[in-house]
């Protein structure tokens, strides 16, 4: 009988701590799970060091520090949830990259949204209604400024004839992201002009929603995407070209580009095609 209840007890105590256990167990997976993607705590396990950061990089990112304190946040957004960032090989290296940066640097954040289960949680970086933002795209943004990347763009393409022009891919982040922070906190940023006046089809940021600019939204992105922000310019309101232009862009004018005749004889009249 006392045999009987010892068993028992026995049974019941090995259960209870199986069951403390088990759950245990839960709770540190959890606990863990929390540590490395909620609070982005990952070491480099790789032993060439291949998420680690180059000394060149450290410090090309060093104004970071630097950046005046006036409320606007140095944000990374991934379009995608944690599990897939880590699992996609080409967003694993932009990733874990960016997250060796926030370490080093605490006011530059980094953050992941779902764009599939909620799109809106992207609507403030869509600067026209084609903008498509995709689940592998990289958003750099610093108050206003922003710049929407893809992934690829963060790889290098290469061929090798000794491989019957077998494509490969080297990983050119560290340029690229750095690239992209110093753009989007620069004072100034660089102007890609539309050349207006004569025919010209231009993108208007004033009018999306015109056929011309309908047609040009691809390029008015890919220019934006590349640190620039693109103007409108017309030659005969300006005494010269802005002092920031970095690109001018004359798209398949209608007319020539002429002088007044009647403001020839005007001292230091300049003309578009002087311009």
């Amino acid at each position: 009988m006392k045999t009987g209840i010892r068993r028992a007890r026995r049974t019941v105590i090995f259960t209870v701590i199986t069951v403390i256990a088990i759950v245990g167990l839960f709770a540190l997976n959890m606990w863990l799970k929390y540590i490395g993607v909620e609070r982005t705590v990952y070491a480099d396990m790789t032993p060439e060091g291949l998420y680690s950061l180059s000394d060149g990089m450290v410090k090309q990112c060093s104004f970071i520090d630097e950046l005046p304190d006036d409320g606007n946040t140095l944000k990374i957004t991934f379009c995608t949830d944690p599990d897939y960032l880590v699992k996609d090989t080409r967003l694993r290296s932009v990733y874990f990259m960016a997250l060796k940066l926030r370490n080093l640097f605490p006011r530059l954040e980094v953050v992941t949204v779902n764009v599939q289960n909620d799109p809106t949680s992207v609507a403030a970086y869509r600067t026209t209604t084609l903008t498509q933002i995709e689940s592998d795209d990289v958003i750099i943004s610093y108050g206003t400024h922003y710049r929407i990347t893809s992934v690829d763009s963060y790889w290098v393409k290469a061929s090798s004839s000794s491989t019957s022009g077998n494509q490969y891919f080297s990983f050119n982040g560290e340029y690229r992201l750095a690239s992209l922070l110093m753009s989007v906190t620069s004072v100034k940023q660089p102007g890609a002009y539309f050349v207006t006046g004569h025919g010209e089809k231009i993108y208007d940021p004033e009018n999306p929603t015109s056929a011309d600019s309908v047609d040009m939204a691809y390029f008015y992105d890919l220019i934006r995407e590349r640190g620039m922000t693109p103007h409108v310019l017309n030659l005969s309101e300006v005494d010269k070209i802005p002092d920031d232009c970095t690109m001018l862009i004359i798209n398949d004018p209608k007319t020539d580009f002429s002088a007044d005749s009647s403001r020839l004889d005007e001292f230091g009249y300049v003309s578009d095609t002087e311009k």
